[in-house]
């Protein structure tokens, strides 16, 4: 799973930073973004709609960089937010919030407090605003309760070392990447507290469906291959450390629900509708082909909904924050998008391609949909459809080339088909 994980930031710092042809500075945050850009065209079709939209005017120079999506999912059920920031080689700034809601409404965001900021991770917990960014070092992570820091070691129970976080509705879940045993560590925003729950299994989704946690394992490359449905359980279990017998680690074992032998590939994404759970995942014979399941949480089955020949690879996902922007979205029929891009004398082209559950293909976002130099910056299944979040760069002349301070416009849009 390294080796497909490490191939996705690969290609998500590419789209992050695909407009480096110029090298930038520091954002400018004084400057206002323009809510109904009138002067530039990205959507090209007349079988998609802009739902959203702002232009960014920004000063770039020496510095390299570009601006990116550092998430674009729902922070509440009825809210889609598009959460992006400039980077350069030196620093991180210009943090702008765009939500759509079901309604049509948009909001959009540009001051925040330091250094809490928007947050790469957005949640709500009665009038309480939960932000988590991701620390500058491996394995760090940093929790705001309004703005305020929170100490996530307060209560060391149950706390584990972060390597894969992910929102929940209350909360948020930490879980280990091994290939025997992991854990998935719950934090409950409301109590402050951890629970660490432990299973068996490996390739797996992890997710909180009516108030318990749930581990899907596609385990591969073991006697027990096949998928297994673990379920939190109050099962306390506490181990003394052998050198410190002051220390000890609680954890609680899962049940296991169900297991389902079979061959599996690696899992890429999921996506939650209720109680049924689509994961998407790539062959395990190959990286050329692909698959859907669809797991029941009330019946524990599973089903395969397709598995398709794979046109092009993968785009990328994150590795840290797990399903917070993808370029891979299923929807809950089943049906799989996935975001196509080819590079041609160092420009990047965007489609996207759909592969339906009951096996057909199309491309329904071409590539001459969008303004050339259009990147694709996030899918997410919302309101019943598919929205994407789009972004293209303009030059803006100044008269004077040789200087080392160029003006640009970021053009953003949320769109979606009719």
């Amino acid at each position: 799973m390294k080796k497909v994980q490490l191939e996705f930031v690969c290609l998500l710092l590419a789209i992050s930073f695909l407009y480096s042809c110029k090298k930038d500075t520091t954002s400018n945050s004084s400057q206002q973004p323009t809510p109904n850009p009138t002067t530039f065209t990205i959507l090209k079709s007349n079988q998609w709609k802009v739902l959203a939209q702002q232009s960014l005017p920004m000063n770039e120079g020496v510095l390299g960089g570009g601006r990116g999506a550092t998430a674009f999912t729902t922070q509440k059920p009825d809210e889609l937010r598009w959460y992006s920031l400039h980077r350069t080689m030196s620093n991180i700034s210009g943090h702008n919030e765009m939500i759509l809601n079901t309604k049509g409404d948009v909001t959009i965001n540009t001051n925040f407090t330091q250094p809490s900021y928007g947050g790469d991770i957005k949640g709500f917990v009665g009038g309480d605003i939960w932000k988590i960014n991701v620390g500058e070092v491996a394995n760090q992570i940093y929790a705001f309760k309004n703005d305020q820091l929170v100490d996530l070691s307060q209560y060391p129970e149950g706390r584990e070392k972060i390597v894969r976080i992910q929102a929940t509705e209350d909360g948020m879940l930490n879980s280990s990447e091994s290939n025997t045993s992991n854990y998935v560590s719950y934090y409950n925003y409301a109590t402050q507290k951890w629970k660490s729950n432990f299973f068996t299994g490996n390739n797996f989704v992890t997710l909180r469906y009516k108030g318990l946690t749930y581990a899907i394992c596609f385990t591969r490359l073991t006697s027990v291959n096949g998928i297994t449905i673990w379920e939190e359980s109050n099962n306390r279990v506490e181990t003394q450390d052998p050198q410190i017998p002051s220390i000890k680690t609680v954890r609680y074992p899962m049940t296991n629900l169900k297991h389902i032998p079979g061959e599996y590939g690696w899992v890429i994404h999921s996506a939650t509708y209720g109680e049924e759970v689509f994961v998407v995942f790539h062959s395990h014979t190959s990286n050329t082909r692909f698959g859907v399941v669809k797991v029941n949480l009330t019946n524990y089955t599973a089903e395969l909904i397709q598995a398709p020949e794979q046109k092009v690879a993968f785009g990328a996902t994150q590795f840290v924050v797990l399903n917070n922007v993808n370029s891979v979205e299923v929807d809950d029929k089943g049906n799989l998008y996935v975001v196509e891009s080819r590079n041609e004398n160092n420009k990047a082209y965007y489609s996207i391609r759909k592969y339906s559950a009951s096996g057909q293909t199309e491309v329904i976002l071409k590539e001459s949909d969008l303004a050339f130099n259009t990147n694709i910056q996030g899918l997410k299944f919302f309101n019943g459809k598919l929205h994407v979040a789009v972004m293209n760069k303009e030059d803006i002349p100044d008269g004077n080339p040789n200087d080392n301070n160029f003006k640009v416009v970021y053009h953003m849009q949320i769109i979606a088909p009719n």
